[in-house]
């Protein structure tokens, strides 16, 4: 059981660089289905497949979108590096020009040189940590992505249990719960770690104002990650179980 909780993680590690939209566009149903789709095998693997990789780390929403492109990778992963100094953005796209802005430069000996444009990195991301300032908002790009992935993980986990399965029903399920739960830790621990405070929302399409603090939000992301393992443990079929993976992640 070990390695199957193992090769779970490192598949998804794997996969994850390599789900650009352009790889999902067959998972992709121009006929807009409703949610009764979900209660078919076929429609609630792809609601799995597109709650992460779409949803999750490609999507494209009007609130962080400003028109230079969109998507988790670009996004949250290049404001990282950048103000990790992994690498250099000498461009405005995708609001880099605010959130790699540094506040100043320690020379060789030691003099401070402040930046010339702007207000520099601390003020100009403090002025726009407001929803007003829409996708000039740094700091609302992350939790716009990972809040919408937890909610279509909480859509995952109502529907699987109505939904028709073939081969051992219970172990296909047990690795879409257990896959909807591995998100969600991931969501909370991504919010837990870069906000003060974040909500802790279990059920489709609801929000509240009930904020927690940050160390709540991590203790909800273990919760969510200890119990995948337990369901993971609890899977009897590894043929159903690879199944379900090998559609989930695309490949």
């Amino acid at each position: 059981m070990k390695n199957k909780i193992i090769y779970f993680a490192l598949v998804i590690g794997l996969f994850l660089p390599q789900a650009c939209q352009d790889e999902l566009s067959a998972v992709k149903n121009t006929n807009s289905p409703t949610a009764i789709a979900f209660n078919t095998e076929k429609g609630i693997l792809q609601l799995a497949t597109g709650g992460v990789f779409i949803n999750g780390f490609g999507g494209t929403y009007t609130s962080i979108n400003d028109g230079l492109g969109t998507g988790f990778q670009i996004l949250v992963y290049g404001m990282h590096d950048s103000m990790g100094d992994l690498f250099y953005v000498p461009w405005g796209n995708n609001n880099f020009k605010y959130i790699d802005n540094p506040q100043d430069w320690k020379m060789d000996d030691n003099s401070i040189v402040t930046n010339p444009i702007g207000n520099g990195q601390i003020a100009e991301t403090r002025l726009r940590n407001d929803r007003a300032y829409g996708a000039t908002n740094g700091m609302l790009v992350e939790w716009t992505y990972m809040y919408v992935m937890n909610n279509t993980m909480n859509v995952l986990l109502d529907y699987v249990g109505k939904t028709a399965f073939s081969g051992d029903a219970d172990s296909k399920k047990n690795t879409l719960r257990a896959w909807a739960k591995f998100w969600k830790g991931y969501a909370y621990s991504r919010i837990g770690s870069m906000y003060i405070a974040g909500l802790i929302n279990d059920k489709p399409n609801e929000t509240s104002g009930q904020f927690v603090t940050n160390t709540a939000i991590i203790a909800e992301a273990t919760k969510n990650f200890d119990e995948a393992i337990t369901l993971l443990n609890g899977i009897s079929s590894e043929p159903d179980y690879s199944a379900v993976l090998a559609q989930v992640i695309p490949g």
